[in-house]
């Protein structure tokens, strides 16, 4: 099953997704047509597809929302085009500047950016 089979099956691509926090509990929940509904998942993850199940509680207003995933690892490419490498001042590498970044590194939107001290440039 591929294109927009693979996706009827398993969402609407109207679908706006969320990653909440409310009351202690973390959830998955789907807006859909303004209404916003608790993700019934049906396999590990969100991938899987889900199903709509009960009204959040309070909506948006009554929940923290939350980064929409959390990444094992990040494997990153610095130095990737022309422009960033200039911006920066320094030329296109010959092969690529792949580099990690730990899991930490994601936060929710309204989270504070804190840096320890002594980092400089942040990119």
């Amino acid at each position: 099953m591929g294109g927009a089979a693979w996706l009827s099956a398993r969402m609407s691509p109207m679908d706006r997704v969320y990653r909440l926090a409310q009351n202690g509990e973390t959830f998955f929940a789907v807006e859909r047509g303004g209404e916003l509904r608790r993700a019934k998942l049906r396999g590990d993850d969100l991938f899987g597809g889900y199903d709509l199940d009960g009204a959040v509680a309070g909506g948006l207003g009554a929940s923290k929302v939350l980064a929409p995933v959390i990444p094992r690892k990040m494997v990153c490419v610095g130095l990737n085009y022309k422009d960033h490498a200039a911006e920066l001042g320094k030329k296109l590498p010959p092969e690529p500047l792949v580099f990690f970044k730990p899991s930490t590194c994601v936060i929710s939107p309204g989270d504070t950016n804190r840096l320890p001290p002594g980092v400089g440039s942040v990119h």
